[in-house]
């Protein structure tokens, strides 16, 4: 009985109210970033940036359009002629 109070205990989920809270500084780090990472995440900003300009264009367009943009890639890419 009492193993099975102890087991309970110590087995039971933690509530965020029961944790203390993280121990913050006033002062806050600089975050490093290297070189590498700064290219990184420059890259996949104009990648999304990129993206959303040529989903914008191809919306704008007609169903005719669209499709034959797919045949164009297609044929482009090796699949038709």
């Amino acid at each position: 009985m009492i193993l099975q109070s102890i087991i309970k205990g110590v087995c039971k989920p933690k509530r965020a109210e029961d944790e203390p809270a993280p121990y913050s500084s006033p002062i806050t780090k600089p975050i490093v970033s290297t070189l590498e990472v700064q290219i990184e995440a420059a890259f996949r900003s104009v990648q999304l940036a990129l993206r959303a300009a040529l989903l914008e264009r191809i919306a704008q367009n007609s169903p005719t359009f669209f499709v034959q943009l797919i045949v164009d890639l297609l044929v482009a890419t090796g699949y038709g002629g």
